[in-house]
């Protein structure tokens, strides 16, 4: 079975690639997550289609029971709920184990049918958007530390880096992209450029 064959599979790259971005920023919540979600996840992790009796409920319907066992509609679309990010990325894990074995059974059958598992990816991947959104109050505060931290702390030291480089008259890419007005005065220094008081306001 191709992943390709799923119809949601656009739907559930950009879900993933939202997973991504949260996590390289910093703004996933360091939560287990609601234990009701948990305990469904679990379940789903550990669906076996060697347990079934029923083949009504193989094929086309495998997971649709135990996925309709929790309403997640309402508490997927919080962030609250979810926990970890790493908690999207299971059961998003979880919901293609469950479409890929239903597809195979379906497949072995001689059937074109999609397992109906394929809707409740959409409506998760639609969930995952809403809650993980950057920029959202779910994840903003967390976006706003990431970016007031890290990245103020590297450009401190790519700015020392440069000063220190312009000291030893060493003239780089970097000193050129982050040209202050003091770093201008040294390169003008160290060149014996004369220049009029001024002349570098608006540098």
């Amino acid at each position: 079975v191709r992943f390709s064959e799923l119809p949601e599979a656009a739907e559930v790259d950009d879900a993933l690639q939202l997973l991504e971005t949260v996590y390289s920023c910093g703004a996933s919540k360091d939560s287990n997550g609601d234990p009701a979600f948990v305990a469904w996840l679990e379940e789903l992790e550990k669906l076996d289609p060697a347990t079934i009796d029923d083949e009504d409920e193989l094929g086309e319907c495998f997971g649709h029971r135990a996925i309709g066992r929790w309403k997640y509609d309402t508490p997927l679309s919080s962030a609250d709920t979810w926990g970890r990010a790493a908690n999207a990325f299971k059961l998003l894990s979880a919901l293609l184990r469950i479409w890929h074995i239903g597809r195979q059974q379906l497949i072995d059958r001689g059937s074109s049918t999609q397992p109906l598992v394929h809707n409740h990816i959409a409506k998760v991947c639609a969930r995952i958007k809403l809650a993980f959104k950057i920029g959202s109050s779910n994840a903003q505060s967390s976006t706003q530390n990431a970016e007031a931290g890290p990245s103020t702390s590297k450009t401190d030291k790519k700015r020392a880096r440069v000063s220190m480089e312009l000291k030893q008259g060493v003239i780089t890419a970097n000193a050129i992209k982050r040209l202050s007005k003091k770093d201008a005065t040294q390169i003008l220094k160290s060149a014996n450029i004369k220049f009029k008081s001024g002349a570098l306001s608006s540098a």
